[in-house]
């Protein structure tokens, strides 16, 4: 596995939503099971290297830590 920065000029693609977990419910055992389906959609032309995958978490107060390539 190769992890690096993304600049946000370098996806090609649309964002989709592989699962959402609540962390103040989640159970071990829900962890040992984890399943999604995406598509992807190209939104650029190019060769393409690999996925990008990142996470945003949502805190009280409406904090939210988002790792995203277009976020600051």
């Amino acid at each position: 596995m190769v992890c690096h920065d993304i600049a946000p000029e370098e996806v090609m693609g649309i964002q989709a939503k592989l699962f959402e977990l609540d962390l103040r419910t989640v159970q071990e055992e829900d962890l040992q099971s984890l399943k999604g389906k995406f598509s992807c959609e190209c939104i650029g032309r190019g060769d393409v290297f690999g996925f990008c995958i990142w996470f945003n978490a949502l805190f009280p107060a409406q904090v939210e830590l988002d790792t995203a390539p277009f976020e600051a």
